[in-house]
């Protein structure tokens, strides 16, 4: 059985060190910020981050299907407009989406609602896509 998780989230960079900064130009907070040079803990051992980072995630399984969690997440930027065009023509923001996939040949869809919603916010769409399966073949 082949497996895809994916992970959709509102990425803001290019603020400079202070996340607050794309909070008050949002209008809303974060589900997660961190600023340039922050000490953090990863898999036990301590790091430090190399950007400054706003994000706002879908709130959506790793199992649910991308245009699900993509639809999800527009659902939450649509009411902060505003703030979304104004930072996006400031800042480098963009939805990220991350897929985890068991298979070198994967597909995914995005209707062209979704391409519309997104692109009347003045969002691109960032894909990285993993494939996690030892075999990789194409």
């Amino acid at each position: 059985m082949n497996k895809t998780e994916c992970l959709v989230f509102f990425s803001v960079q290019g603020f400079g060190n202070d996340p607050s900064i794309v909070t008050k130009t949002i209008g809303a907070k974060p589900d997660e910020a961190w600023a340039k040079g922050e000490q953090y803990v990863e898999k036990s051992r301590k790091a430090v981050r190399a950007y400054s980072d706003w994000r706002l995630y879908s709130g959506c399984l790793k199992s649910d299907s991308l245009e699900y969690q993509l639809q999800s997440l527009l659902k939450k930027l649509e009411p902060l407009r505003k703030g979304i065009l104004n930072t996006a023509q400031n800042f480098n923001a963009m939805v990220r989406i991350v897929l985890y996939v068991s298979t070198a040949n994967v597909g995914f869809h995005l209707s062209p609602e979704t391409i519309a919603r997104l692109s009347s916010l003045g969002l691109s769409a960032d894909f990285d896509i993993y494939c996690l399966s030892k075999k990789r073949t194409l």
